[in-house]
């Protein structure tokens, strides 16, 4: 038997308002609890039409189900189409599962033996989401003649959030990534074979990291959890300290490290928007955080140590890059636009044993390299990676003249 209109009795308990309602409300998804699979509805629709869902016998029942024009128009069937007929099949089953929920599976007398009423299983339920691909690490670089190798996969295992590299006098170089606030350590040595990327920090709640290799060998480990800055020390011969507090505020929003020739190590802060410049003795004791940029509006940096003992410490302001000199006296030169573009979404710092310093930034998923010189003029920004698809980067220098460009890309 088709499926009949509501009974006179239901019908005088509906008022006008809920009728108007339910005729301009969007279509919303069958609940599991009312719903039935499309197999099911095909059984019915076997007994109902003999499964034809464009068949109109002016019976006054429409479609494979043979729903009637009064339930098709009050069940929302006018946003398909005038008639069931007229529809497509999962439009028809789309407006008859609201059916279902409403009047049960008694609203069509083929339904026993179709398992209709126990189905539950929802016709057209919403498409799982595909994965999304993970970040992967690709290593680049830029030889001493200028030279590009051109990017080659470094780590192609789980989602990195965030890469960081650090270059030791020995030739290696660590490639440092943040995975599900995790901390892994890989290392690339001089002669080009990779360790594979082994746990620095398994508690998974690191936001931020940033990594510097000092003169002596040592490699430091800088983690941001919750606001609070960690030190970790990767001693020469392979050793760990073991994470202590370096910066217990609370409100730290970013971090960047630098390492000078004398052995110091600088730690620089974001709060806020305002930049503090905190520094580890060579002999193990801190300054304490002196305030390097206290405009407000600061929103990334990179930090670099320079052979003469000079620090750059770049920062990112409104897409603009700022480009400031910690003078190996201590005093500072003041911030100066460095990249104007104001289209840069991320930066890094590198620093070659010619006293060059190289200022890698993103924009739009492009990686560009700008050179200054020993002498401080500028080369001007280069494209090094043009795919569009980068959304990280790290660079460092390395003793041979080498520069390191890693970056993350899907």
């Amino acid at each position: 038997m088709p499926a009949r209109s509501l009974p006179a009795p239901v019908l005088r308990r509906i008022s006008t308002t809920a009728m108007l309602v339910a005729l301009s409300a969007p279509l919303l998804a069958p609940t599991e609890a009312s719903a039935a699979s499309v197999t099911t509805w095909d059984k019915v629709a076997a007994c109902e039409s003999t499964g034809n869902w464009s068949i109109n016998t002016n019976n006054g029942y429409y479609g494979g189900l043979q729903i009637s024009l009064y339930n098709w128009r009050y069940y929302g069937g006018l946003n398909y189409a005038p008639r069931p007929d007229l529809a497509t099949k999962q439009q028809q089953i789309l407006i008859a599962e609201k059916l279902l929920a409403d009047q049960g599976a008694r609203a069509w007398s083929c339904a026993p033996g179709t398992g209709l009423a126990t189905d539950h299983t929802n016709p057209y339920p919403a498409p799982t989401p595909a994965p999304a691909s993970p970040n992967h690490v690709y290593d680049n670089i830029r030889f001493a003649n200028g030279t590009w190798q051109g990017a080659q996969l470094a780590d192609g295992g789980a989602d990195v959030s965030q890469v960081a590299t650090a270059s030791l006098p020995n030739g290696d170089t660590h490639v440092v990534t943040l995975v599900g606030g995790s901390v892994y350590d890989n290392i690339r040595y001089a002669g080009g074979t990779w360790q594979g990327a082994q746990v620095a920090d398994g508690g998974g709640k690191v936001d931020q990291i940033a990594v510097v290799g000092m003169p002596n060998g040592d490699m430091h480990l800088v983690t941001r959890s919750g606001g609070l800055v960690f030190d970790n020390v990767r001693f020469a011969n392979g050793t760990w300290q073991g994470a202590q507090l370096a910066d217990g505020g609370g409100s730290v929003g970013a971090i960047a490290v630098a390492a000078l020739p004398n052995g110091d190590m600088h730690l620089e802060t974001l709060n806020d928007g305002v930049v503090y410049d905190n520094i580890r003795y060579a002999g193990g004791t801190w300054q304490g955080a002196q305030v390097a940029d206290g405009g407000g509006h600061v929103t990334s940096m990179a930090a670099v140590g320079m052979p003469n003992g000079d620090m750059h410490l770049e920062t990112l302001n409104g897409g603009v890059v700022y480009d400031n000199i910690r003078y190996a006296g201590g005093t500072w030169q003041g911030a100066q636009v460095a990249d104007g573009g104001g289209h840069t979404d991320a930066i890094s710092t590198a620093a070659l044993p010619n006293g060059d310093m190289h200022l890698v930034t993103l924009a739009s998923g492009n990686v560009f390299d700008n050179v200054r010189y020993a002498g401080g003029t500028w080369q001007g920004a280069q494209v090094a990676d043009n795919s569009g698809s980068v959304n990280g980067i790290s660079a460092t220098g390395m003793p041979n003249g080498d520069m390191h460009l890693e970056t993350l890309a899907k």
